[in-house]
C-alpha cells in the first residue's frame, strides 16, 4: 500500500480530473460518432447532424 504525503494531494486531484476529462471526451465522441452509425433507430437524423456539427467544432477550435 503506497502512501501519499499531503503535498501530492493536488497533484493526484489533477490526476483524477484530467482522467475524468478524457472519458468523458471519448465518451461524447462514442456518442456521436459511434452511437448514430451503429444504431440509428436510437439517434434521430438531425441530432446526429448537429451533434457531428458541435463536435467537429469543438476539435477544430
Amino acid at each position: 500500500m503506497v502512501v501519499l504525503a499531503d503535498d501530492d494531494d493536488g497533484f493526484l486531484m489533477l490526476l483524477l480530473f484530467l482522467l475524468s476529462l478524457f472519458f468523458i471526451f471519448y465518451f461524447f465522441l462514442f456518442l456521436v460518432f459511434v452511437l448514430p452509425s451503429e444504431f440509428p433507430q436510437f439517434v434521430p437524423r438531425r441530432v446526429s447532424l448537429s451533434l457531428t456539427h458541435i463536435a467537429s467544432v469543438l476539435i477544430m477550435g
